[in-house]
């Protein structure tokens, strides 16, 4: 009894004091929120640049992997030139930046400074609603400038993109063109050697393909040259050289640019508005078992040419369009989980999608591939597809059914012999599954996995109502079932997601994701109508579920602990529990939610709830889901202002770390990973919400091809 009266006692002063401090922080603190890096050009693990520092004229943009990219933007006003963008040249003034706001498709960037002001923004028009759109590789990047002074003001704006983009070391060489088609200036560079598809791993950049700069020629001037010699030359004419170099060339001889020059004239009170795009070709995404697939994109466009000039005539409408997508976002984020939630979301929206590789298959379908950054580079990772997931559950099921059918069709091929889930397919970019030739099937988490399709395939029929797309699939998925009917309950000494605190036997949250699975797959087949079926997996999962919350309580019932035979004192985020109410299963017993919530509020540090009781460190993406057992309430507050806490002061300026110190906010390994998709799981917990965005979600006819018939070369694992 004093051990209860005193965790309620711990519980009540934890909600004062950190109710408390987040609103002296929110009602003190100066300035605007700071992510830890902010997205500029993205589109996939290959084109992906951001800002690690809180001011965009004070660093280097860079690659996800912290490569310098450079993006350089300058402006001339009166003919005085200043730095808008990257540290370059160093001894050239700053114009200064005033805020910088992050929406889930664009970055906005203000400056002011000699009688003007500038928004910069960088778009990335990845709406679910709109494949086509979805599936443009570009950025746009504006520029809006106005007189603040009543006078009008001279003004150039320079932009450059670095060869940097085309390679993955700069010791290799590249060459360029620059075409003319109709009212276009479009500059490509790429790689003089084109391997294309033969770089694969973590933390490497593509040197096949091709990257561009496009712009209007009746606007802008533009050339290919030496970065210094196309700054240099702004600098003190406002004009780009005339003179052009040798090629190929080396990107650390002199570092050749797409540069471009937009002549805006007499700025006055009225805004001008300016606008380059920036993208990439890759010519192929993945390496499909042995089929080289082309880019999404192509699926519209026969070449860039005509996508590059699609893009730019619909400029004005895809902005709006963007525009509103990113209000209705924030607004409805902001309805579920408050400003700070929102902000989140935000900034995880472009970087999950930026995680992901998008190709076509031979019908013409979308297929997924996501990237498994800043861990090992895997390929189409069952458990980073996961915590992924929500953001594709809420804004298009389609786009999740794409990801999913590469894993479901090599799990039924002859390629993979296993009565359970595979781990992922390989490492980015080559989808090659795992096969005698390479030794052995990699590491494989067994009910993890398995369960993780499962819940996931029951998910999508939830949000589209039928459990067609399962049907498709419906003996692989009966035999997961059944996998983990012998082996759920009770995992034995297996790897969960959480892999990097290695194997554990008797994990108390792996059992609870089985629950969850068969109780999934009990929904499942009530939808088929096999009623006989549901109603046996839905008695196991139940009875599993209470005899889960006797067996894994600690003996003062204070608590569940981190596994069933672990000791009293331990504990772990129960974060797959989400799902029990997201998908109306309703297994677990009502205290079981609220024990442990109220226990986790008396193991907070400074900047978030660890992930259990073994270290300090924490996952964002398993903390918001967890936050999501109890939306709209205080405690949902607490940990989601933490998380909050540590992106807007970590010191570690990387995109959005996904493993990071509670108690000092620097990151602990994993960063810049689909994998923050799991942000907009809290949207899921109201059902009008999700359908109303899944209703607006542009359809597929989800005739997905099989798998290509080069499998057959692959000798299959025994």
């Amino acid at each position: 009894m004093i051990g209860k009266l005193f965790l309620i006692f711990s519980v009540i002063l934890t909600i004062i004091l950190v109710l408390t401090s987040q609103f002296t922080l929110a009602t003190t603190k100066k300035g605007f929120f700071r992510p830890p890096a902010v997205p500029l050009v993205t589109f996939d693990p290959y084109l992906s640049v951001w800002s690690e520092g809180t001011y965009l004229a004070n660093h280097a943009t860079v690659h996800w992997t912290g490569t310098n990219q450079d993006l350089v933007s300058l402006i001339r006003i009166d003919g005085k030139t200043y730095r808008l963008m990257g540290d370059q040249p160093k001894d050239l003034p700053a114009l200064k930046q005033t805020n910088v706001e992050v929406f889930p498709l664009e970055s906005i960037y203000y400056f002011e400074g000699d009688g003007i002001s500038v928004k910069m923004s960088f778009l990335s028009p990845r709406l679910p609603s709109d494949l086509e759109t979805f599936s443009l590789p570009i950025s746009y990047i504006t520029w809006n400038v106005h007189s603040i002074d009543d006078h009008a003001h001279k003004v150039q704006i320079y932009y450059s993109t670095s060869s940097q983009l085309a390679v993955n070391t700069f010791d290799e060489k590249v060459n360029w063109k620059t075409d003319r088609i109709d009212n276009l200036i479009i500059f490509e560079t790429g790689a003089s050697t084109q391997d294309v598809l033969g770089l694969a791993g973590d933390r490497v950049r593509i040197n096949w393909g091709y990257i561009y700069t496009v712009a209007s020629s009746n606007q802008a001037t533009g050339t290919i040259n030496e970065n210094d010699y196309c700054q240099e030359s702004f600098i003190r004419k406002g004009i780009l050289p005339s003179e052009s170099i040798d090629q190929p060339k080396a990107v650390d001889d002199g570092e050749p640019v797409e540069a471009i020059v937009l002549n805006l004239g007499e700025v006055k009170s009225e805004p001008i508005s300016r606008y380059v795009m920036v993208g990439l070709n890759e010519r192929y995404v993945v390496n499909y078992f042995g089929t080289y697939l082309r880019p999404y994109w192509m699926h519209w466009y026969s070449n860039t040419d005509n996508l590059f000039m699609n893009a730019f005539n619909k400029y004005n409408k895809i902005y709006n369009e963007s525009v509103n997508f990113d209000q209705k976002v924030m607004s409805d984020c902001k309805a579920i989980g408050g400003l700070k939630y929102a902000q989140i979301c935000s900034l995880a929206y472009r970087q999950a999608l930026a995680g992901i590789g998008m190709a076509e298959d031979s019908n013409g379908q979308p297929l997924l591939f996501t990237k498994e950054n800043t861990s090992n580079g895997d390929i189409s990772t069952v458990d980073v597809i996961y915590p992924t997931s929500p953001i594709f559950l809420l804004f298009n099921p389609d786009l999740l059914k794409g990801m999913l059918v590469p894993i479901l069709d090599y799990s039924e091929s002859p390629l993979w012999n296993n009565e359970f889930a595979p781990h992922d397919l390989g490492t980015y970019p080559n989808a090659l599954g795992h096969f005698k030739k390479l030794g052995d099937i990699g590491e494989q988490m067994p009910v993890e996995e398995t369960g993780n399709m499962l819940i996931m395939m029951d998910a999508i029929a939830q949000a589209e109502g039928n459990a067609d797309f399962a049907l498709k699939y419906w003996p692989l998925l009966t035999k997961w079932a059944n996998y983990l009917l012998q082996n759920g309950f009770d995992p034995g000494n297996q790897l969960c997601t959480d892999d990097f605190a290695g194997p554990m036997p008797h994990n108390a949250n792996l059992s609870i994701k089985s629950i969850e699975a068969i109780g999934a797959y009990a929904q499942m087949c009530q939808m088929i109508g096999e009623q006989k079926d549901a109603q046996k997996y839905l008695k196991t999962a139940k009875d599993w579920a209470k005899d889960w919350a006797t067996k894994d309580i600690s003996s003062d019932d204070s608590h569940y602990l981190l596994g069933f035979e672990s000791s009293e004192n331990t504990w772990s985020q129960k974060y797959n529990l989400a799902w029990d109410k997201i998908l109306n299963l309703n297994l677990f017993p009502t205290n079981v939610i609220n024990t442990e919530t109220n226990y986790y509020l008396t193991k907070l540090q400074k900047f978030g709830l660890p992930l259990d009781s073994r270290q300090l460190y924490t996952k964002t993406d398993w903390t918001i889901w967890t936050a999501s057992l109890k939306p709209q309430t205080p405690y949902f507050h607490i940990l989601i202002d933490l998380v909050y806490k540590f992106l807007d002061e970590t010191p570690n300026r990387v995109p959005m770390a996904d493993f990071y110190w509670t108690q000092s906010g620097y990151q602990a390994g994993m960063f810049a990973r689909p994998v923050g998709g799991a942000a907009f799981i809290t949207m899921l917990t109201d059902k009008e919400m999700w359908n109303q965005w899944v209703k607006d979600a542009q359809k597929i006819n989800g005739n997905w091809a099989s798998l290509p018939k080069s499998y057959f070369l692959l000798e299959p694992l025994e």
